[in-house]
């Protein structure tokens, strides 16, 4: 018995250390490497003096323009290379809160000359958020590509032109993207491959590609060096769950161009905060960046494809071959692999099962130990909730695999174990009751797989390997008895790295992301169940091999007693920590002659630790907290009301504004919906039904003011707020910020605001 169960937990073992193996990047190359080749030896400078040099180069900021003017000036060394500063005034529409606001793009583009005109875009942004630097959103990208044009230089004349595209404007509502559509350049464009971030550390991911372009996943599939992708991620975009977007969209749904979206995504912690350092960044992943966008770049170039056809599914097996499908190439196989599961259970009837109700006993033993192994978890996360003694996982993730994961298999176990009792009970013996579920469990597989399919979800890839080998492995066990163990293997590797993968994918997005999230219930019961999921569908397969073995309540005993031990370590071990810190949103907000601090948090998290040390503050709205700073200072002379000639029609009037920036990087206007008729800013936009303001702003405005003409409704005063934006909070405010736990991440704006009676 010990042998039996000491081998499945070895093979699962080694399941996992594959599994998370091949997720790590390729070695840098060396600067001596071929000069048609990527190296990161080469990039890393680029790197380091737009991240550690420059540091953050938010939009309007000052080390914004030498950002540009120092990637221009390394892709003019390159020869026969067009390099141009796309420069000047634009308007981008904000959505979540709806505003326009005028900018300044400045774009970095480059042209490599092919023998036809058509062309292929490579994209990323060098603008950092304004929190750090940047370092793996967007820099290594950013420095990738400049090192990714001298290697194409290097290397023979390609068929298509390449430009490259490094945007000034991703973070300000990817303004970047929009205002390149507008180049001459941008109408030679038939295919586009955009690079991004929210991690720092691991391999590009490829998780968008336009609707109908297989071609362009099956050049990727035959140019990627280390292909790494999942339709999954495609299907959470499509739900909107993920709180990040990239300039795909903009290229996709705005210029109507066809391409790939690829980003990284480990080491969320550092996304959008001071930890996204250079120093965090693990080595190996530019090169991963580089090797990647130049092989994919090359193969596009060279080879376009021009026929479109709809994606059914897509992914990697281990980053050594990445598979593509069509919608009926789906169907197909999940139609055979349903047939090679029926006919691998009708044999096991035929020779090894006294009548069909063991199997389907079997069966409802597999659907049901999932049930307790979802259900488990949930109340480990509960037990968390009730105690008060949330995101015990953020900092330690590992605990989250344990605690909830092992949860999760005691559920599974404490079921088999029923289900064996209760069999054996009824003369039925071990071996007949370990391929009874062997079959029930190719029959979940069989519905998962069957639903997937005609939902049309990316996803329906994972049932089949669990189907397809699955239903060979059982036919081994049931014809070739001796051989157990080899049909067990069969039916149990292929899908096992499968879902460790992807789970480990998903743990590695949604913890890190989990400070940002809003959503209904607490995220302990999000994480509970993306632990535990994995653990219950590959339980389906692992636990029928074990049952022969028998003890399977003794195992999902120390199972459940060691998930508990990580549960308490949960509620016990601080939750956030330096290098995985809680993240605060602060405002600093001056208005009525009082400054304020405002804090909130993301996730449902609770703020009253982080708030300790702050002598005063206090608790506003839920999730909030306030701390008064004392008087503010006036903007009485920052804004000059003209009254204009009135415009033909009754009840019309005009005012101009002249609005002072003061030193601020960001200026505001709202103003209420029902007395705007028109503005000098362009066409009003379309407001939802719930928007009772307009808003306006303008980011890098002008030293002589920014100067705003409004046609009004009506004589009676309107009133208008006016707010300057700074990206640093007061000297008062930014000695509050620093008393806060080193576990904590913030970084205030000062908002400045006034009401004009118009």
């Amino acid at each position: 018995m010990r042998r039996a169960w000491l081998g499945i937990a070895t093979v699962v073992a080694a399941v996992v250390a594959v599994a998370l193996l091949v997720a790590r990047p390729p070695p840098p190359r060396a600067s001596n490497a071929p000069p048609e080749a990527f190296s990161e030896e080469r990039a890393w400078p680029v790197f380091l003096h737009l991240t550690r040099t420059l540091g953050s180069r938010a939009t309007g900021t000052a080390q914004w323009r030498p950002a540009a003017a120092y990637l221009l000036e390394k892709l003019r060394e390159l020869p026969g290379v067009e390099v141009e500063l796309q420069e000047g005034p634009g308007v981008v529409q904000r959505g979540w809160i709806v505003e326009s606001v005028q900018y300044s793009a400045r774009n970095v583009l480059a042209r490599i000359p092919g023998r036809s005109q058509e062309a292929i875009l490579l994209t990323a942004h060098y603008d950092s958020a304004l929190e750090g630097a940047g370092a793996g959103d967007d820099g290594l990208a950013a420095a990738a590509l400049v090192e990714v044009a001298r290697a194409l230089t290097a290397g023979p004349r390609l068929e298509r032109t390449v430009i490259l595209n490094l945007s000034g404007a991703e973070e300000l509502w990817v303004a970047g993207a929009p205002r390149f559509l507008e180049h001459p350049w941008s109408k030679d464009v038939t295919a586009f491959v955009n690079l991004d971030s929210m991690g720092t550390r691991g391999r590009l991911l490829l998780f968008r590609v336009t609707e109908g372009d297989l071609g362009l996943l099956e050049a990727y599939a035959r140019a990627a060096p280390h292909p790494h992708g999942s339709a999954f991620a495609q299907d959470l975009f499509k739900t909107g769950v993920i709180p990040s977007g990239t300039e795909f969209a903009i290229y996709a749904e705005q210029g109507k161009l066809h391409g790939l979206d690829l980003a990284l995504y480990e080491d969320g912690y550092a996304y959008h905060t001071a930890l996204d350092t250079p120093e965090r960044v693990e080595r190996g992943t530019m090169q991963d960046i580089g090797e990647t966008a130049l092989a994919v770049t090359r193969e596009l170039a060279s080879a376009l494809p021009n026929e479109r056809s709809a994606i059914g599914s897509y992914y990697d097996f281990l980053g050594l071959t990445f598979f593509t499908h069509t919608p009926q190439g789906m169907v197909g196989l999940m139609a055979l692999a349903l047939l090679a599961a029926a006919g691998a259970m009708g044999t096991v009837l035929r020779r090894e099962l006294r009548g069909v109700r063991w199997m389907l006993a079997g069966l409802l033993s597999s659907v049901l130990g999932v049930v307790a192994s979802l259900l488990a978890a949930a109340l480990g996360a509960g037990l968390l909730v009730l105690l008060g003694r949330t995101f015990g996982w953020f900092a330690t993730p590992w605990l989250a695999v344990v605690g909830f994961g092992g949860l999760a298999l005691a559920g599974f176990l404490a079921v088999q174990h029923l289900w064996v009792r209760w069999a054996m009970r009824r003369g039925v013996t071990l071996r007949e009751v370990m391929l009874g579920t062997w079959a029930g469990a190719l029959g979940v597989w069989g519905l998962l797989g069957a639903v997937a399919v005609t939902q049309g979800a990316g996803i329906s890839y994972l049932p089949l390997w669990w189907l397809l080998p699955g239903a060979l492995g059982l036919a081994v066990a049931a014809l070739a008895p001796r051989y157990t163990w080899a049909g067990w293997l069969i039916a149990f590797v292929p899908g096992a790295l499968l879902t460790v993968r992807l789970g480990a994918m998903l743990l590695a997005v949604f913890i890190p992301m989990a400070v940002r999230l809003s959503a209904g219930i607490p995220l302990d019961f999000v994480i509970a169940l993306l632990a535990a999921l994995p653990v219950a569908l590959c339980a389906l397969v692992a636990v029928p091999r074990a049952l022969e073995a028998g003890a399977p309540g003794r195992v999902s005993a120390m199972a459940g007693g060691v998930a508990l031990l990580a549960v308490v370590a949960m509620a016990i071990v601080p939750p956030f920590s330096a290098a995985r810190p809680q993240r605060l949103r602060v405002e600093q907000r001056d208005e009525a002659g009082r400054s304020t601090l405002l804090f909130r948090g993301g996730g449902g998290q609770d703020l009253q630790e982080a708030m300790k040390g702050l002598a005063g503050a206090r608790r506003a709205e839920a999730g909030q907290w306030r701390l008064d700073l004392g008087e503010a200072q006036s903007l009485e002379q920052d804004a000059e009301i003209t009254p204009q000639a009135a415009p033909s029609g009754a009840g019309l009037r005009k005012v101009t504004l002249r609005l002072q920036a003061r030193g601020a990087q960001e200026l505001k206007l709202k103003i209420p919906r029902e007395s705007l008729v028109e503005w000098s800013l362009g066409p009003l936009p379309e407001l939802r039904a719930g928007d009772t303001f307009y808003r306006a702003g303008h980011v890098e405005p002008p030293p002589e003011g920014w100067e705003v003409t409004l046609t009004l409704r009506g004589e009676a005063p309107v009133p208008v707020e006016f707010t300057q934006v700074f990206n640093t909070p007061s000297p008062e405010a930014q000695t509050v910020l620093d008393r806060l736990p080193e576990w904590v991440s913030s970084h205030a704006r000062r908002y400045r605001s006034r009401m004009l009676s118009l």
